[in-house]
């Protein structure tokens, strides 16, 4: 449902829930709860479904994979005193696009677009944080492509000591 979300044309998840998910897809989903149970119990099934995510959803390691990270806004900045589903876990933060408060999911997935690792992070923790790398590497090797934001010697170095060699593409007023 949240990849959909994202694809769509709607600006929030309430109507997009309540348009497409429960009119539109209700034979895909037929116990499907009402949008304000569905915000109730999100927070219990959010471990599990990390979990279940991790040990049955993951692609096999190619030799090629992605990394990025994404700001994952879990309420409007007017509204985080209210926030109980990600109480302790979202804070607020300042992106490229302006205040907001929530977390940020690490991504790697392979040349096929299969997911091989993630991983959620307060949103301050940089992109080359190496325990954040650490987890998102782990039974991986080959080539990995990053964006300006992985730009790092020690980060490559670290990498290239577990069999991980990462490319990027050279900022304009870097060395060559």
């Amino acid at each position: 449902m949240d990849i959909g979300f994202h694809l769509s044309s709607k600006t929030n998840f309430k109507s997009y829930y309540i348009d497409f998910v429960s009119n539109q897809w209700k034979h895909l989903f037929p116990n499907l709860v009402s949008y304000e149970r569905f915000n109730q119990t999100q927070h219990r099934i959010f471990v599990p479904l990390m979990m279940l995510m991790q040990t049955r959803f993951k692609g096999k390691c190619t030799g090629i994979f992605y990394a990025d990270s994404t700001t994952l806004p879990v309420c409007h900045i007017k509204r985080e005193k209210q926030n109980k589903v990600f109480k302790g876990i979202a804070e607020k933060s300042k992106s490229t696009m302006g205040w907001y408060f929530g977390l940020k999911l690490h991504l790697n997935i392979n040349d096929k677009g299969e997911i091989l690792s993630f991983c959620f992070s307060m949103d301050n923790v940089d992109d080359r944080d190496q325990k954040v790398m650490k987890v998102m590497t782990k039974d991986i090797y080959g080539k990995l492509f990053g964006d300006r934001g992985y730009i790092d010697q020690k980060l490559a170095e670290y990498l290239w000591n577990d069999g991980v060699e990462l490319i990027y593409k050279v900022r304009k007023n870097m060395k060559k």
